[in-house]
């Protein structure tokens, strides 16, 4: 479950298909290509964890990268503490981004959510001059941050597999019956069958590797969430919201804003270019 873990948020690439040109073909490449380099990353970074560190010591270790970066190091002398703050440094980096990224797709899921009735409409508001779904970023973040006080990270890493084993189940579940529904549609599709039928086997395998605990505090939190969402949803989309948000000219506008955007700008800047250079050689 923990290894899992470390893989789990691949799905919140899917979130902004309206503003990806060719979402159908682009969004599969970009979560093979993600998931590519994040495997071996992982399996790099292990293998150089597991080389320069005993088994012995990575057992009792609160910071096995950390014990292997002064392992690997220890010839530096005094740069080696450097080396290890700087490590130290990259990987808080890399779980604040990381939980960055899993806040923003899950609030702005919720947001979809809540224009389609589907949560309280409270979630869809905006902020006025931010634009951003304040209420659901906050609603989420005080929703983990009370979950991180009653329970310890592993009991919290084993839960959250349970919850996202059950929601892949389903997903592959209505892919197959959506194939169904439309056989023009899957006619177009590569792996239309392959894809949802390995996903539902293991996301199976997920739950049958679950410890019967967890799957007691997973079945009391559907339990409890089930009725609490019978009761608040509405059930009535925002209308007009849902059509300014769904409309081309928001589309068009989102992208033109993500591509000045960060990491964004650059790869626009050299598109751009790129282009110029390609109209200038025809003419």
């Amino acid at each position: 479950m923990l290894i899992f873990w470390a893989y789990a948020g691949f799905e919140l690439s899917t979130l902004p298909a309206d503003e990806v040109r060719e979402p159908t073909r682009t969004i599969p490449k970009a979560i093979a290509a993600g998931m590519s380099i994040v495997i071996a990353f992982y399996f790099l970074t292990n293998m150089a964890v597991v080389a320069s560190v005993s088994n012995e010591v990575l057992m009792a270790s609160t910071s096995p990268l950390l014990d292997a970066t002064r392992s690997m190091f220890a010839v530096a002398g005094g740069a080696a503490g450097a080396l290890v703050m700087f490590v130290g440094a990259g990987a808080l980096l890399s779980i604040m981004g990381s939980d960055e990224s899993g806040t923003l797709g899950t609030s702005r899921l919720a947001y979809a959510m809540s224009l389609d009735g589907l949560l309280p409409h409270q979630l869809a508001r905006e902020h006025p001059r931010f634009r951003t779904p304040y209420l659901a970023i906050l609603a989420l973040s005080l929703t983990a941050f009370v979950a991180s006080l009653f329970g310890s990270l592993t009991a919290l890493i084993n839960a959250a597999v349970f919850l996202l084993s059950l929601v892949y189940l389903a997903t592959c579940l209505s892919a197959i019956l959506l194939l169904r529904k439309d056989p023009e549609l899957a006619k177009r599709l590569r792996g239309r069958w392959t894809v949802p039928l390995a996903g539902i086997g293991f996301s199976a395998l997920l739950l049958a590797l679950i410890d019967p605990g967890i799957w007691v505090v997973g079945t009391a939190l559907l339990a409890v969430g089930a009725p609490v969402y019978a009761y608040f949803s509405p059930r009535k989309p925002l209308k007009e919201r849902r059509e300014e948000f769904y409309s081309p000219e928001s589309t068009r506008a989102a992208i033109r804003r993500q591509r000045r955007r960060f990491l964004a700008l650059p790869v626009h800047m050299v598109q751009h270019l790129y282009r110029r250079l390609k109209a200038h050689r025809r003419a």
